[in-house]
């Protein structure tokens, strides 16, 4: 005669990471990607500090419909029918000021290890 024993499986949910809290980061400032945005020009600078994109996080820019891009970008003065000027303005905040976002957001996850930090 054979005896058959079994165990019960663990089951575990898993729960997802909380999203970090970025609303104490300063996007305004230097980072790798834009070394010193005071210095910027023309388009740059203005989509730069223009006050819908700086509240934004990396996530929800990368996340940001092209439509609703092309919409803030009329506000400046950027239209679609000046095509190299939109295209450059437009690469300027898909690739720079998108990573611009993302290496302060890093810099403010780093911060408490700085070895000048009170914590």
């Amino acid at each position: 005669m054979i005896t058959l024993q079994s165990c019960g499986q663990e089951t575990k949910t898993k729960t997802k990471p909380k999203e970090p809290d970025y609303s104490n980061v300063d996007y305004s400032a230097r980072s790798n990607i834009i070394k010193r945005p005071k210095e910027l020009k023309g388009d740059e600078k203005a989509i730069f500090y223009h006050p819908f994109f700086l509240k934004l996080t990396s996530k929800q820019a990368k996340a940001l419909k092209p439509l609703k891009i092309k919409e803030e970008f009329a506000k400046l003065g950027i239209k679609p029918k000046e095509r190299d000027r939109f295209v450059a303005a437009y690469s300027f905040f898909r690739i720079d000021y998108w990573a611009h976002k993302v290496s302060c957001e890093q810099w403010e996850s780093f911060k408490d290890l700085d070895p000048n930090n009170q914590n």
